[in-house]
């Protein structure tokens, strides 16, 4: 399906605007920084919450029966909209 270990950043948030706003963006350790910077206090550096998100989009993605309203893939991302008003993106290098 794909590469885990490609996964920069997940989010899981309400449909529409993915800015942020409406939903929260995780980041894997592999891909930040070790010095202090704007992930670590704005948003959120979590190994656990990559792997949760990521997870659940692959068992959507292999469930027929799964709620999924909508699926995007491109290159760089994989988008899962449910028909519960929610959304997880997962993030690739």
């Amino acid at each position: 399906m794909f590469d885990k270990s490609k996964i920069t950043k997940v989010y899981s948030g309400r449909k529409g605007c993915a800015c942020g706003c409406r939903g929260k963006y995780s980041y894997g350790s592999k891909y930040i920084s070790r010095r202090p910077s704007y992930y670590d206090h704005m948003e959120g550096v979590s190994d656990r919450t990559v792997s949760v998100i990521t997870n659940r989009v692959m068992g959507l993605l292999q469930d027929q029966n799964a709620p999924v309203e909508r699926v995007i893939w491109e290159d760089n991302f994989v988008a899962v909209d449910l028909m519960n008003d929610r959304t997880y993106t997962l993030y690739f290098t």
